[in-house]
């Protein structure tokens, strides 16, 4: 009955364990591609306010 008892508790500690690696693998590799897709938004962004700069300027050179 022990012996029974330890081992459910081993086995039980041994899926817990297991359980929590894949959820920190997985945090982790979210974390990762939200950073990348973070980065890849701050570039689109930076190239459109470059784009609108460079456009307001031209007009402003065509109206003045």
């Amino acid at each position: 009955m022990k012996k029974n008892k330890e081992e459910e508790y081993r086995q039980s500690m041994l899926s817990y364990r297991k359980a929590y690696h894949q959820m920190s693998h997985l945090c982790i590799d979210l974390l990762n591609s939200s950073k990348k897709q973070m980065l890849i938004n701050l570039l689109f962004m930076v190239v459109w306010l470059i784009n609108g700069i460079l456009l307001g300027l031209a007009f402003a050179r065509w109206w003045g």
